[in-house]
């Protein structure tokens, strides 16, 4: 029998980051990126098939404020990220 189970899912956190990468005159760096607070929340659903193996489809949302080296003045970066997969049970 199909059957369809809704999720939902959220979180938060505070974290920070390195960037690496090669500046002007080939001489390789490494610098702070900033540091801040993160929150996600998500929803989907999964399409059971089988017993053992379901069609999952989801979405979810990232924001990161990072305050710190390059930003100053605080910079938000926002994730839109959609998602189709299957799903195996045992």
């Amino acid at each position: 029998e199909l059957s369809l189970t809704p999720y939902v899912g959220a979180g938060w956190g505070y974290g920070g980051a390195l960037m690496t990468g090669k500046k002007a005159g080939n001489r390789q760096g490494t610098e702070p990126g900033g540091h801040g607070q993160a929150w996600t929340w998500e929803a989907g659903v999964l399409l059971n098939v089988l017993d053992f193996a379901g069609i999952t489809m989801g979405y979810n949302y990232l924001n990161m404020e990072l305050n710190g080296h390059s930003t100053v003045t605080g910079s938000t970066v926002e994730s839109h990220f959609g998602s189709v997969g299957v799903r195996f049970t045992y």
